[in-house]
């Protein structure tokens, strides 16, 4: 009887040793590609005698994942453009983490960097730089100000060049490289993603996929695979790429194949925190439903570009197990190299610190040495700036000038009040309860914020309306625009005008188009809210808007007339300006138009039709 629960034993351990092992023992074809993850002691980028392998490492082909098994070996389906290996969170590559397929060498060096091993680390995303030579100067100050702040790596979320999709092969290969050798004086690790603008040609009739340069060959051969993760500590990181093809056409999605890859990685990172990056935010994704999926049972953080404002994307599957952190970072171009971003922020990039569980950031403006950021992520402040009742209030401080020593705060110039600081890296937080109840209701006030430092004080002004109604009549929002800017507004009213694409008469395709909005008599008391790219939940479902009452959600953005009238993207908005309310066009004292003010719509799912 025990010979017989012994060979019983000996099958099962024989059927699951493959699974136990990662896969990693045989090729499954004779076309497959198999190598080896070794600790590359010498830092040469070949594996000598008495280097070991490393157990447990991730390594993909954009289909399949795998683990290295004890022996460091693995093996792949000779499939996609590359091999690439998911850079351990203890460890650094000691040359290229990515081999193309079409090669003959697919080992990977590593050595150990206990500096990486922890809970604790900060990392810069810089997004939407639209870089050419004109604006390398611009840019070599960035990269300065970030090697001085030395974050533990940087991520770029796409729009590395200028306009790719619509360039020749020719023109985005030198901006290309313009973007290459600035980036090459980094003194930290970067990790790139690639943007709807990094696509060469498809946007030219005399350029072909069977082109040379097309497509993202150029930003592969030069970076790497648009898809890829790497470990930092504890944490997953996961780069996507949803700027896919259908039918002629750009569509933001994450196809089939990718997302195998992405289901497979993860199955070998279950129970790691995830920090995801990628260009263009999910509501214009039309599979975010499927990704999302992939994602649940992770604590995951999200961080995209695209839209050039800084904004937290509302209702990110808000109150069911989808639940993620969607991060939209302003633009290191600003309004694409003609001023501040259309949310009134400086061009700039985003300051993550992450402490265990919580992940943290700041938003700072390239050259900034002093940056004053209210922490708006507690559930009071999700109508910012209207707010009511008791509030914890909460800044983070950055300097670099020394320590925060003190901070406090005051409205409309009253009394100042002490606030506690709490030192950190890399910046400090500075708390107070305050009782928004005891100025009066239903009105605008300036709340300042005051900080010293080792220069001396510093302070922001904010201005807040206070009341219980979270809906901001549209008199007030064009009469407080700059309190507004760049913040969710909620907004009633009824639509006198509506075109939602597809729309063939008027030139809108779909996920796209605009509504007027009106919530009294005249101009004053109307605006229009313009949808770009919302796919997920689809926009078409409120085509026959007109007419109707509606409650909306929507971020007021302001677009100078200089860079309106030197875009063909937006051309429309110049073309239609005879159309517009009068308080969203902004004049200059000789009545000259200098700015067009408006909302823009991230997600149908922020219309609800009374």
């Amino acid at each position: 009887m025990a010979s017989r629960y012994v060979l019983a034993f000996l099958i099962v351990v024989a059927l699951i040793a493959p699974l136990l092992a990662g896969c990693a023992s045989e090729p499954e074809s004779p076309d497959g590609v198999s190598g080896v993850v070794f600790e590359d002691s010498d830092g040469d980028g070949v594996r000598d005698e008495g280097e070991p392998g490393i157990a447990g490492v991730i390594v993909s082909n954009g289909t399949s994942a795998r683990l290295t098994g004890k022996d460091g070996k693995y093996s792949l389906p000779a499939e996609g453009d590359f091999v690439f290996i998911t850079i351990p969170g203890d460890h650094t590559p000691t040359g290229s983490w990515h081999r193309p397929v079409a090669g003959d060498d697919f080992d990977f060096g590593l050595q150990p960097a206990p500096e990486k091993d922890g809970s604790g680390f900060t990392f810069a995303q810089i997004t939407d730089i639209h870089l050419s030579a004109d604006h390398l100067p611009a840019f070599n100050e960035l990269i300065a100000e970030l090697n001085q702040i030395s974050p533990d790596f940087v991520v770029a979320t796409g729009d590395l060049i200028v306009e790719g999709n619509s360039a020749t092969v020719a023109q985005a290969g030198e901006w290309f490289n313009v973007y290459r050798d600035a980036v090459a004086q980094l003194d930290v690790p970067l990790f790139n993603a690639v943007g709807n603008h990094d696509v060469v040609g498809i946007k030219r009739e005399d350029i072909t996929e069977a082109d040379p340069g097309y497509g993202k060959s150029i930003f592969t051969e030069l970076f790497g695979p648009s898809y890829y993760s790497f470990d930092w500590g504890e944490y997953h990181c996961v780069v996507l790429d949803p700027n896919d093809m259908a039918d002629g056409q750009q569509v933001y999605q994450i196809p089939p194949v990718q997302l195998q890859w992405l289901e497979e990685d993860l199955k070998l990172r279950k129970d790691s925190p995830l920090l995801v990056f990628y260009h263009e935010p999910t509501p214009a994704w039309r599979n975010r439903d499927a990704v999302l999926e992939v994602l649940d049972g992770h604590q995951t953080s999200m961080f995209c570009g695209h839209l050039h404002q800084d904004t937290v994307v509302a209702g990110s599957g808000q109150g069911d197990s989808s639940w993620v952190m969607e991060q939209i970072t302003g633009a290191v171009s600003g309004e694409w190299w003609h001023g501040p971003n259309p949310d009134g922020r400086p061009g700039g990039y985003r300051l993550v610190s992450i402490n265990g569980d919580e992940v943290d950031s700041l938003y700072k403006g390239t050259g900034e040495d002093r940056v004053i950021d209210l922490d708006l992520s507690h559930a009071a402040y999700q109508h910012w700036p209207v707010v009511s009742g008791e509030l914890q209030l909460s800044a983070r401080i950055y300097t670099e000038n020394g320590s925060v020593s003190a901070a406090s705060y005051r409205i409309d110039g009253g009394a100042s009040i002490a606030m506690a600081v709490e030192s950190g890296e890399p910046w400090s937080a500075a708390i107070a309860t305050w009782d928004a109840a005891s100025v009066t209701q239903d009105a605008y006030h300036i709340l300042t914020i005051t900080a010293n430092d080792g220069a001396g004080d510093f302070s922001r002004d904010v201005e807040v309306r206070i009341g219980a109604d979270a809906r901001v009549p549209i008199a007030d929002l064009y009469a407080h625009f700059d309190a507004h800017q760049g913040y969710y507004v909620t907004l009633g009213g009824t639509v006198p005008f509506a075109a939602i694409g597809p729309f063939p008469s008027f030139g809108i395709p779909e996920g796209m188009g605009g509504f007027k909005l009106s919530d009294g008599a005249g101009d004053a008391n109307a605006i229009f809210v313009i949808a770009g790219e919302c796919f997920s939940p689809p926009l078409d479902e409120h085509k026959y808007i007109q007419g109707n009452s509606v409650r909306v959600m929507a971020v007021p953005l302001r677009l100078s007339w200089d860079f309106l009238t030197s875009s063909a993207e937006f051309s429309m908005v110049t073309q239609m300006s005879a159309m517009l309310p009068a308080g969203m066009l902004e004049r200059d004292g000789s009545g000259k138009i200098v700015a067009v003010r408006g909302l823009r719509l991230l997600s149908a799912g922020d219309i609800a039709e009374l």
